[in-house]
């Protein structure tokens, strides 16, 4: 592996060392006060807020987080893994949580100790008010609205059913909203009003909040409309749907608004589509909303890069190098809406990868942090195998060969130009392997000499290109008497190579492919930022590098020095 001269001998000095350089995603930053979701990814509830200024939402499959303002974890609650994609709900009555999940409804005490489990009321709703009243939540289903007691179970009769109930809202003034086909129903003393009702539906969970209907819609879309529900603009944060007053970022953990909940100090908290919670601050003179806080974590990281500027994406968003913990995701326009795999370096600051958009369809993404677009699809003979695990750009005449592995080793290649667009068809690669053949892929990357390098079974092969494919020269599992553990990650930079050791809690950078370490940072496992916990994903700029830090998700960003 060729190395510039000066280059080499700057990371071959005596007292190299690899240090922290701060976190990002995760709120909690370090220790007891990170913020811990559900590996697996589901709908918020939409936020509620306790008397004692704790935040409730659902943070992942089967787990419900209560966290403070600035972002800090108080607790983890397990709830079933149940989910509907649009009814699910939550509200506080007295001194309970009372859970609308997937028709069913739960409780869980207020005071309830972290790691404690929901209840179930044994009753079934359609829909369930965020708004409660006098120690009662509102429920409703085709056959009635009617006010239950979460301590007793009792039903209050409240107003008539309807038919494709999707929401409930309580007025200050004790008037029953629900809202069914997109159409708002007026209810007061249990009976609908005729004057001017039904209305349209402002969007998605719409609230009355302070003389304002709220509702949400995607691509981060928030619209505010009066009591009448005349815009009023119309959309206050994202840019889609709805009455228009320009663009406004999206922002990529919005994606579309779960709820609202109005805070003490003056600004709000939004759940998140696939959990988490976004604060925002309300700009009077301009009638937007702006993101200021992001409240969760990051329990998945299947992408991840680092630029020579320091800004790091997840494929659908960024953060600044010097960003906080809590700092929210910037937008990252074009892939918010799919899933990219593992980013390879294109040089010049750009990547580009292979990942699935609205889940399913196949596509190839290229560009900065800060700008992603899909280049190509199924139209141009694109196929992404959804347990991807590993994405290299190989430079080629005029262009590069992207690569792609699955988990279990099976490879395919197309041809692409610098831009990242297609100019072949996609096809199955041929891997020639040395016994015993690897079960379990993980990351590629390529070094400076053109051959691909693999991370499988916590190894790392390096194969040379042939005239029917790659074939393995050799393999090695780190230094001797020290080898990697049984997984790890791997990506390259300016003639290094940086390794996440997940079972071992540490990363290793080497000047050389087979060559000793220049630094290694941590080597058992932690929760403070001089510690890894399983780290996994990885990137790396210059003397930059950027790693999942799985086991406490969050990232948390090293320098070479």
């Amino acid at each position: 592996m060729r190395i510039p001269a000066l280059l080499l001998a700057l990371a071959c000095l005596p007292g190299a060392e690899l240090v922290a350089d701060g976190i990002l995603g995760n709120s909690g930053g370090e220790g007891a006060a990170l913020v811990r979701h559900g590996v697996q990814p589901a709908r918020g509830l939409g936020p509620v807020l306790d008397r004692w200024g704790g935040l409730w939402d659902r943070a992942g499959k089967g787990t419900l987080v209560r966290c403070t303002a600035d972002g800090r974890m108080l607790g983890s609650y397990r709830i079933p893994d149940r989910e509907h994609h649009y009814s699910d709900r939550a509200a506080i009555a007295g001194d309970r949580l009372v859970l609308l999940l997937r028709n069913e409804l739960w409780i869980l005490p207020l005071d309830a100790t972290p790691g404690s489990e929901a209840t179930p009321l044994k009753q079934n709703a359609d829909a369930l008010a965020p708004t409660a009243r006098n120690g009662q939540v509102l429920v409703g289903d085709a056959q009635g609205l009617a006010w239950l007691d979460p301590t007793t179970g009792g039903r209050t009769p409240a107003g008539p059913g309807f038919k494709d109930l999707g929401d409930l809202e309580v007025g200050a003034d004790g008037t029953i909203y629900a809202v069914a086909s997109w159409k708002v129903q007026a209810i007061r003393d249990g009976r609908p009003l005729s004057d001017g009702w039904p209305k349209a539906s402002p969007g998605e969970k719409p609230q009355f909040i302070d003389g304002y209907w709220y509702g949400h819609a995607w691509h981060s879309t928030v619209k505010r409309h009066d009591a009448g529900l005349s815009p009023a603009p119309g959309v206050v944060l994202g840019g889609n749907s709805g009455s228009f007053i320009g663009h406004v970022d999206e922002n990529p953990d919005i994606i579309n608004g779960r709820g609202l909940v109005r805070l003490p100090e003056g600004g709000w908290a939004l759940g998140n589509h696939a959990g988490g919670i976004s604060l925002l601050s309300w700009d009077g003179a301009r009638r937007q909303f702006t993101v200021t806080r992001r409240i969760g974590a990051l329990p998945r990281v299947p992408a991840l890069a680092v630029d020579g500027q320091g800004r790091v994406t997840l494929g659908h968003g960024w953060w600044a190098w010097d960003d906080s913990p809590d700092a929210p995701l910037r937008e990252g326009p074009g892939v918010s809406n799919g899933q990219l795999f593992q980013l390879a370096p294109l040089g010049g600051g750009r990547f580009v990868s292979l990942g699935l958009q609205y889940g399913s369809h196949p596509r190839i993404a290229a560009g900065t942090p800060a700008s992603w677009r899909f280049t190509a699809g199924p139209e141009q003979g694109i196929q992404v195998a959804k347990d991807t695990a590993g994405v290299a750009a190989v430079k080629a005449k005029d262009g590069f060969t992207l690569l792609a592995v699955t988990g279990a080793g099976q490879a395919s290649a197309v041809a692409i130009d610098p831009e990242g667009r297609c100019r072949d068809k996609q096809a199955a690669v041929a891997l020639t392997l040395a016994e015993p053949a690897p079960k379990t892929w993980t990351s590629l990357a390529v070094d400076g000499q053109g051959s691909l390098l693999a991370a499988a079974d916590g190894q790392i092969l390096v194969l040379a290109p042939g005239e029917n494919g790659w074939k393995e020269v050799r393999r090695w599992n780190g230094r001797e008497g020290d080898a990697f553990g049984a997984a790890i990650w791997i990506q390259t930079d300016g003639g290094r190579l940086w390794v996440a050791d997940r079972d071992k809690h540490r990363v290793l950078c080497f000047d050389r492919a087979g060559g000793k370490p220049i630094a290694i940072f941590g080597g058992a496992k932690g929760d403070d930022t001089g510690h890894l916990d399983a780290p996994q994903a990885i990137a790396a700029s210059g003397d930059r590098c950027v790693v999942h830090d799985a086991g406490n998700q969050r990232l948390l960003k090293l320098r070479l020095r």
